[in-house]
């Protein structure tokens, strides 16, 4: 395989199927890899490189080749975890094709059992030493691996990254066998805060399916506003999808690197960005973060009271989640009045401060007239913003505004607090 390291390839020759839980009651560990490949002990610096992730996909297809089951956790159909008289989770062994297998199949079967030998994170199996993240991945383990490996390709090859960049996934990055060392602590020294927070870190890739469970997930509502309320400006959250063709859809923050080059740049980010599925967008405005779930309810205690504290507190976060898919998504919901009006509510009274709008036209007035307070910088092109439109941006946001870029709508800057030629 193309990039493949060292450490990576002792590990896929060494590991064998197992048919025994790593948290099997019994005790047994099931089978681990020997390669000690390395000691990374900050979490936020174990991200999983495309080859690495690759590498992951090679077991996958290699336990289902080879007909070995997997343990499974039942779940009912209201979506939670199905548990004994015990509280334990319940189990069972199926047969998978490689297509559904997801994340917590990976987890139990594959992560679990390499790393129980040294307790590691799969990242430490499989990389040489620390690296840093330069993505972060939001996303829920109920999403197919094989659908979120392609997406970071896509992902991968839309930001023209580098091969070797690596996205910081909890799943490998996390040590599985000791969740409470890691996670149980003050939010901010979370591997998940951290990671976001960390200085290699420039954005966020949030995957979603088309059941849109991302948006039920505390830890994801957490991600969420990490990487939209409290980053640093310059911070990207890029939102991916599949279509119910089974094709990868995104909406990203600003232009793609290929589209930046063209003459056709804005007309090219609308054209990809309306092939985006609607129906996850109008399931972004129905967010609400009392809503969210987690595994361990301490989670969303800690959570809550964490975001609790922002200005604005919960309704803030959940009118920036709704207002940054309302943007993204701005290209499909524009004719619908409802949605329309909808979205810009939520804008209005979001905490976003950057807003950077590509290539939809007619809609630049009303969207001036809902900017949110205390909004740094925004870029507006291709919108068919007027006078009426310049005159809300005056009236609303000059006092915060550092960073101006109306493109061609021929009105140019903000520096100090005054706009030119307005």
């Amino acid at each position: 395989m193309p990039g493949m390291n060292a450490a990576l390839a002792a590990v896929l020759a060494t590991v064998r199927p197992s048919s025994t839980r790593a948290d099997d009651d019994t005790g047994q560990a099931g089978t681990s890899s020997q390669t000690d490949a390395c000691t990374i002990g900050d979490a936020a610096l174990r991200g999983m490189t495309v080859a690495q992730l690759e590498g992951v996909w090679e077991l996958v297809e290699r336990r289902c080749a080879a007909k070995e089951p997997w343990w499974r956790i039942v779940f009912g159909k209201d979506g939670k975890m199905k548990r004994d008289k015990k509280k334990r989770p319940v189990w069972k062994q199926v047969l998978l094709e490689p297509d559904d297998v997801d994340l917590y199949d990976i987890n139990v079967n594959i992560v679990k059992p390499m790393t129980a030998a040294r307790q590691c994170s799969y990242v430490e199996l499989v990389a040489t030493g620390p690296q840093p993240p330069v993505r972060f991945v939001s996303h829920a383990w109920s999403h197919p691996f094989k659908r979120t490996l392609e997406i970071i390709k896509q992902h991968a090859k839309d930001r023209q990254l580098d091969p070797e960049v690596a996205y910081w996934i909890c799943l490998f990055a996390i040590r599985q066998h000791n969740l409470g060392l890691e996670v149980n602590v003050p939010i901010r020294e979370t591997p998940f805060f951290r990671a976001i927070k960390h200085q290699s870190c420039k954005g966020t890739l949030a995957i979603l399916g088309m059941d849109a469970k991302l948006f039920d997930r505390v830890w994801c509502a957490l991600e969420a506003y990490e990487s939209m309320v409290a980053s640093e400006p310059g911070y990207q959250m890029d939102i991916y999808a599949h279509d119910k063709e089974g094709k990868v859809r995104s909406l990203t923050e600003g232009l793609l690197p290929a589209e930046a080059r063209s003459v056709f740049a804005t007309q090219n980010k609308q054209r990809r960005e309306a092939a985006f599925p609607v129906d996850i967008v109008r399931r972004a405005l129905e967010f609400g973060l009392a809503a969210t779930q987690a595994s361990v309810e301490q989670d969303k205690t800690n959570i809550l009271e964490h975001i609790g504290k922002s200005p604005g507190g919960v309704l803030a976060v959940d009118n920036t989640v709704r207002a940054r898919y309302f943007i993204a998504g701005l290209n499909q919901l524009k004719d619908d009045p409802g949605m329309l009006e909808k979205g810009l509510a939520a804008l209005e009274r979001s905490r976003l401060r950057s807003l950077s709008i590509d290539g939809v036209h007619g809609v630049g007035d009303q969207l001036a007239a809902r900017l949110p307070r205390g909004l740094t910088e925004l870029m507006l092109s291709g919108a068919g913003l007027g006078e009426q439109g310049a005159q809300a941006i005056a009236q609303r946001v000059l006092g915060t505004l550092t960073v101006l870029d109306l493109g061609n709508n021929q009105i140019l800057a903000t520096v100090n607090g005054s706009l030119s030629r307005l």
